[in-house]
């Protein structure tokens, strides 16, 4: 079954993930304020800024405004860099409706309060929405991803989050596992110390 997803944030794994629900045979509609990167998804098929030689599924559509993004969508993803985390969730307040389900990407904590991604967008939703916030980490490298080549994620949030299809389908080749777990803050705070991590040297990139 074909879904609708929104993407906020055209960086390298917002496009990659894009690229890979597409290919599922999903509809994504792919939001940036980074009006030159939509243009170039838009004519060329193309995101060279962040996945050079990738040629992008004809299924995702560059859109300019966040409420035709997530309008009718069952999952919007919000994959920007952590310090505008909450300028987009607090955007995405007011366009967001009650039952559309929200999986975070984001990695690191929010300067000062050093809350989770997930904690600053849920904090940001109106009440009563009924929108669950889940997070999905792990050692998944963007440009590997949109390209195809095998690769795991952990998830937070259970089945309802799988709905777009991480996998190939048809008989074609699975290229991501998802392995889904109960705890959000481990999920999130794993992927933060990693960063952390390789960011004071700690750890090499190989």
């Amino acid at each position: 079954m074909s879904e609708s997803v929104a993407i906020l944030g055209a960086g390298n794994m917002g496009t990659a993930l894009a690229q890979v629900i597409a290919t599922n045979g999903h509809k994504v509609r792919l939001w940036s304020i980074e009006h030159d990167v939509l243009e170039e998804v838009r004519d060329k098929h193309l995101n060279t800024r962040y996945l050079d030689d990738v040629r992008l599924n004809d299924r995702v559509e560059a859109v300019w405004e966040m409420r035709a993004a997530v309008e009718g969508a069952r999952l919007i993803i919000v994959s920007v860099p952590s310090q505008v985390v909450h300028a987009v969730a607090s955007d995405l307040a007011g366009v967001i409706k009650p039952g559309q389900l929200v999986l975070n990407v984001a990695k690191g904590l929010e300067s000062g309060s050093h809350r989770r991604m997930s904690e600053v967008i849920s904090a940001e939703l109106p009440d009563g929405c009924g929108t669950f916030v889940g997070s999905m980490g792990g050692p998944a490298i963007a440009n590997e991803m949109a390209r195809g080549q095998p690769m795991a994620v952990i998830a937070h949030g259970g089945e309802e989050f799988l709905g777009a299809g991480a996998h190939r389908r048809g008989g074609a080749t699975i290229v991501m596992n998802i392995y889904t777990l109960d705890a959000d803050s481990f999920v999130e705070n794993e992927d933060a110390i990693r960063a952390s991590a390789i960011h004071a040297g700690a750890v090499e990139i190989r």
